[in-house]
């Protein structure tokens, strides 16, 4: 994949078309042109905007405000995705058909909770909970698909009194990050790598303090992060991974790290 056409905003061609599906009126263009797409992802190579427009009934300038609205340049940009995001959502399945797959998980999520306890013990998990409760803004980025675990974090963060915001693919709020000075935070969630080199350009240009936990251990992320907590010792390294990867650290991962982060954080700064 074209790096160089990847941010916050595009990460996911097919999240940002579920975005749309899942909160626009079935009667806007929009949801229209998004329902069209993943309807015909599998064929999505082979489609022109010609085919696209006889068949939603719009017109081509129709079409292009669409694919600017989901973070592309034209129509060529967000076809030139569709091999990659193929081949990650066909992990999908070939996670869901491992074989003895109750077994597999079972014994996968706890290797994965002993390792991620075991690296919390060895990096010193309390000193980003330190950085979380010391800065004055705490910006968490987080491919949407990931999310959950962030928001759920977010509202145990307002029940002891710290404020955090979280920008993800879906709600690229780029203004935040702007914002942002060397006395606030910024923590960027991305298990795999991914989407961390992904968004690398548009970190780089982030002011705050700037701290990445992955799965990944990349040495290209030390050109965008100050600090980088490993959920595992490992050697997973890859500048990009172009096979996919669908595990109990993607899917359940960040779940956990995020409930350790929280109790570690209560433990030590929770009101008496």
């Amino acid at each position: 994949m074209d790096e160089q056409n990847l941010s916050i905003r595009n990460f996911s061609l097919i999240n940002s078309l579920l975005v749309i599906l899942n909160n626009h009126d079935e009667n806007d263009t929009y949801f229209i042109l998004a329902k069209y797409l993943l309807k015909h992802f599998d064929d999505l190579d082979e489609l022109s905007i010609y085919d696209m427009a006889d068949d939603c009934f719009v017109s081509r300038s129709s079409i292009h405000r669409f694919i600017k609205y989901i973070g592309f340049d034209n129509f060529t940009a967000m076809k030139h995705t569709f091999k990659e995001t193929k081949i990650h959502y066909n992990a999908y399945i070939s996670y869901a058909t491992h074989t003895n797959f109750k077994k597999y998980v079972y014994e996968s999520m706890n290797d994965m909770m002993k390792s991620i306890n075991e690296m919390a013990e060895l990096q010193d998990l309390l000193k980003l909970a330190k950085m979380i409760h010391d800065s004055n803004c705490v910006v968490i980025v987080i491919s949407n698909t990931s999310s959950s675990s962030a928001l759920e974090f977010q509202q145990g963060m307002i029940a002891i009194g710290k404020l955090v915001r979280i920008v993800t693919n879906s709600t690229p709020n780029l203004e935040i990050l702007d914002s942002l000075t060397k006395d606030d935070l910024l923590i960027t969630i991305s298990v795999t790598g991914n989407y961390a080199i992904a968004i690398g350009d548009d970190v780089r240009k982030v002011n705050a303090y700037k701290c990445l936990i992955t799965l990944n251990h990349s040495m290209q992320f030390e050109d965008y992060y100050n600090y980088i907590f490993y959920l595992s010792k490992k050697p997973h390294s890859s500048d990009h991974i172009n096979h996919g990867l669908n595990n109990v650290y993607t899917r359940y991962g960040a779940g956990y790290f995020f409930d350790l982060l929280y109790s570690f954080y209560v433990e030590k700064y929770q009101t008496k």
